[in-house]
C-alpha cells in the first residue's frame, strides 16, 4: 500500500492540470513509485510471463473555485479512465466540496503512469490524498 497527500492549496488553471502530491505517507516500494511534489505516480506491472498486475486506486480531494460543475478524473498513461470521472456542482465559488473516485487499474508487463486531473479550469484543490493498493 502507498498513500500520498497534499495539504497545500493548489490552483489548477487549465483543463488537464494534475494534482501534485507533496507528502509520501508511506515508503514507496519497487511496485509503486512517486517523487515528492510530482503529480505522476508510476505503477509496475508483473514480471512473470507478462501477467497483469491489478491495483486499487482511491482518490479524495476537497475542491473549490467556481460556481458550477467541478469535474476530475484519473488518467493512465495520459488517457482518461472514463469510469473515474467525479464531479460536484457548488452554488458559489467559495463553497468547498469533496470529490472522490475509486477504480481498479490493470498494468501489463511495463509500467503505467497515473495522475488525477481536472476537467474544469480555475479550480483550487485544498487537500488531496491518493491511496494505492496492489491487489494482485
Amino acid at each position: 500500500m502507498a498513500e500520498f497527500i497534499s495539504l497545500t492549496p493548489q490552483v489548477l488553471d487549465n483543463v488537464g492540470d494534475s494534482v501534485a502530491f507533496a507528502i509520501n505517507k508511506t515508503s514507496c516500494n519497487c511496485n509503486i513509485r512517486h517523487r515528492e511534489g510530482s503529480s505522476i505516480i508510476r505503477l509496475k506491472g508483473s514480471n512473470w510471463s507478462c501477467n497483469r498486475a491489478k491495483y486499487r486506486v482511491s482518490v479524495h480531494a476537497n475542491v473549490t473555485g467556481v460556481a458550477g460543475p467541478i469535474i476530475f478524473a484519473l488518467y493512465e498513461d495520459g488517457e482518461q479512465i472514463p469510469e473515474t470521472v467525479t464531479s460536484v456542482v457548488p452554488a458559489a465559488a467559495t463553497d468547498v466540496w469533496s470529490v472522490d473516485t475509486d477504480s481498479e487499474i490493470f498494468v501489463d508487463c511495463d509500467c503505467a503512469s497515473i495522475s488525477f486531473r481536472t476537467l474544469t479550469p480555475d479550480v483550487s484543490v485544498e487537500t488531496a490524498s491518493i491511496i494505492i493498493n496492489r491487489v494482485q
